[in-house]
């Protein structure tokens, strides 16, 4: 996971409602103590579960190779946006009490707040360098384009890769080309009446000339989930099968093995076999890889997900099979604090010696408020008063209340009103026992999930 990458890769939304705050260049812990902060100032709304987007003033990365001590390495400041969107971010590391300038990041949209630059801009010790930046176009029904990777050599802007495409009338991708590092290949879409996958062909460019590479045959069950997936490639003179890939599903619909062989003069010789496993709430707790050793499968990897009951993810844990037992080689671990993410951290352990690890980093993100933009706000309209209280706070909505929680700061249930003790758009929570200081109350209606700070006097 780079972490310094993760704006680009999903373009979390950072809202900031406040100046980004600057902080003092002290030891890890007067940082890890600021957390106090993180719910002063906005309510936290919560669009739906899963569907929040929360506000950072900042970032805090901790690190430490081969056993050493987790220790203060890097932040993200001055954080800025604009109409809700982030425009950009600088990224310093942290060296002998002092924080140094590394990389600047910038982010433009469209008037229909689509992205359409993202640049990255290095530090040479005085000024910011440009250094490269990606671009994505739009057709006229708002498809996905273009997508243009660029890096800034002596003075011009190199392309590096290059990625177009064609869609039809319904939004159907049709054609694709793509351009990376001076090799081109270009993808045909053929679809089925009912516009499933049918086949792709792909061809790579040759002497300026199109030639053909393989084709991607699909084949679907009654349920119409994909079951086959049949390579068939060009050797110049005549096409023959190269790999071949199975499916198979639950009843839920999840995907329970993947199974991958390879051609070797027409006989199917097996690759790998992957598994996967869910919980009750179909969410994907484990998967397990095994490959083909002549006349066996034998593991090789095996992956472990945890969720809170939010269905935020906790943890993951991975492991490979050392010939009689599975060793841990890393761990993802996340915690939240009412719904919101405050910290991750990523460890990587020594496969000879799993009671070590080799790389330990860690993320703590702060803020001075927490705000989420409701797009459904229109559709519940929720009141919550008095605030501060001293003992029983009312909520009012303009539609059934059929949930409402109390929890710490910490993100600790406290008490909960459940549907069967709920009637109306009305509901009134003592919180006369609990001790002065601020909670989060959480109300759920029928649209919307939404919580609120609350000042116990």
């Amino acid at each position: 996971m780079k972490v310094n990458l993760q704006g680009l890769i999903s373009l979390v939304v950072f809202l900031i409602m406040h100046t980004a705050y600057s902080q003092t260049s002290g030891n890890a812990e007067k940082i890890r103590n600021q957390e106090e902060l993180r719910f002063s100032g906005s309510t936290v709304v919560v669009k739906t579960i899963n569907e929040i987007s929360a506000i950072y003033d900042s970032v805090y990365y901790y690190h430490c190779e081969n056993g050493s001590e987790l220790t203060l390495s890097a932040r993200d400041t001055d954080i800025e946006y604009s109409d809700s969107l982030l425009t950009g971010y600088i990224n310093q590391f942290y060296d002998s009490g002092e924080w140094i300038n590394n990389t600047r990041y910038s982010y433009a949209y469209d008037t229909e707040k689509r992205p359409v630059r993202f640049s990255i801009d290095m530090w040479n010790g005085s000024v910011f360098y440009e250094f490269s930046r990606i671009s994505w176009g739009y057709d006229t029904n708002g498809n996905n384009n273009l997508y243009l990777q660029e890096s800034m050599i002596d003075g011009q802007w190199i392309a590096n890769v290059r990625n177009d495409k064609i869609f039809g009338e319904n939004n159907e991708i049709l054609e694709e080309t793509v351009f990376s590092y001076g090799n081109s290949i270009k993808w045909l879409y053929i679809y089925l009446p009912d516009w499933r996958l049918d086949s792709t062909l792909a061809y790579s460019m040759v002497e300026d000339q199109w030639i053909p590479d393989y084709i991607i045959n699909h084949e679907y069950d009654a349920n119409m989930n994909l079951v086959n997936d049949t390579i068939v490639s060009w050797n110049g003179e005549e096409w023959y099968p190269s790999v071949l890939t199975t499916y198979t599903y639950d009843e839920s619909g999840n995907l329970i093995t993947e199974v991958t062989g390879y051609y070797a003069d027409l006989m199917l010789i097996y690759d790998t076999y992957d598994s996967l496993w869910y919980d009750g709430q179909n969410r994907k707790i484990g998967s397990l890889r095994r490959v083909w050793n002549e006349n066996e499968w034998e593991n090789a990897q095996l992956n472990e997900y945890s969720f809170d009951s939010y269905n935020n993810i906790l943890t993951e844990d991975g492991y490979q099979w050392n010939t009689t037992s599975w060793v841990p080689t890393y761990k993802y671990s996340n915690t939240y604090r009412a719904n919101i993410l405050e910290s991750q951290r990523w460890l990587d352990y020594d496969f000879y010696s799993p009671e070590n690890f080799t790389y330990d980093s860690a993320w703590y993100y702060f803020d001075l408020s927490v705000h989420v933009f409701d797009t459904n706000s229109n559709k519940s309209n929720i009141k919550v008063y008095p605030n501060p209280a001293s003992d029983k706070v009312t909520i009012v909505s303009d539609e059934d209340i059929r949930a409402v929680k109390l929890f710490t700061l910490q993100g600790g249930i406290i008490k909960e009103i459940s549907k069967n003790q709920l009637k109306g758009k009305q509901a009134i929570i003592d919180i006369s026992e609990q001790k002065a200081g601020t909670y989060i109350i959480e109300v759920t209606t029928r649209h919307n999930k939404s919580s609120f700070k609350i000042l116990r006097r």
